[in-house]
């Protein structure tokens, strides 16, 4: 739903670049950047959004996966995004996210 507006999705260009490691028969590393940006500038809000900034911020990921066993595996996942001129200064706080998983199959 977007209630007339275009969708949040829909505004943004997100290339990346990618890192990804198996050092082990287990154990699976893989490390990811992604600059953010917004083909325009709607404001739909102006306390939260800029008068002109396209650049939304910047995404690194960091993910580690292990297979315990053949039923076992686990990952822990984080993400750090740095906002950029797309949104007023203040709401530029730095935004972490982290993730510990623990998955049994059959």
């Amino acid at each position: 739903e977007t209630r007339g507006r275009k969708g949040y999705w829909t505004n943004l260009q997100r290339p990346y670049a990618g890192w990804s490691a198996k050092p082990t028969a287990r154990l699976q590393l893989q490390a990811d950047y992604m600059p953010m940006f917004a083909i325009e500038n709607p404001r739909p809000n102006p306390d939260m959004f800029s008068e002109d900034g396209k650049f939304r911020g910047q995404l690194i990921q960091g993910i580690a996966r292990y297979k315990f066993t053949e039923h076992l595996s686990g990952h822990l996942w984080a993400e750090l995004f740095f906002p950029g001129d797309y949104y007023q200064p203040d709401h530029r706080d730095t935004a972490t996210f982290f993730r510990a998983e623990l998955m049994f199959s059959l």
